[in-house]
């Protein structure tokens, strides 16, 4: 910082401090007075703006998720296809067949058959599994069962065999 007793102006050296102290967090204001802004310019209505009850949440939400699902397993980022399916699993394991998200069995089928890694085929197969749909199911035996014996074809063997075994 500049020694402001030797400049001939007090006003600028004001303004150097206050230069100096804002400089480091310039986007972060620019940020917040672009969303004091745009707050500002918002209509007020209170009658046009409805906030969902606690008990409506769920399945707003719910009947979005298969949608937002289905996009990040078909996204170029193979990180993002990834987290989708670690995600649509642990969401299935916990909400079961209160949470549709069958609107993912065309992508999850695709990426079973040929997806770029064994890791994305072998989460494909467990997202699979986890829906409990019978068509997607012996649809993903059809396609293993001509696989060259891998890692793949036996971990869709067990998921299979484990499927059968459930729904007898």
């Amino acid at each position: 910082m500049k020694d402001c007793s030797l400049q001939p102006a007090r006003s600028h050296c004001w303004f150097t401090i206050l230069r100096s102290l804002v400089t480091p967090f310039r986007s972060l204001l620019i940020a917040l007075f672009l969303a004091a802004g745009v707050l500002a310019l918002a209509p007020q209505d209170a009658g046009a703006q409805t906030v969902p009850s606690p008990e409506e949440l769920p399945a707003t939400w719910s009947n979005n998720i298969g949608t937002q699902l289905s996009e990040m397993i078909r996204s170029p980022s193979p990180g993002l296809r990834e987290d989708a399916m670690v995600l649509l699993i642990e969401l299935k394991r916990r909400h079961g067949a209160a949470l549709d998200v069958s609107t993912t069995t065309p992508a999850l089928l695709r990426l079973a058959e040929d997806g770029p890694t064994d890791t994305h085929r072998i989460l494909a197969i467990t997202a699979l599994y986890e829906m409990r749909d019978p068509a997607a199911l012996q649809a993903l035996a059809e396609q293993v069962h001509d696989d060259p014996p891998s890692r793949v074809r036996r971990h869709a063997a067990r998921v299979l065999a484990v499927y059968r075994a459930s729904v007898r």
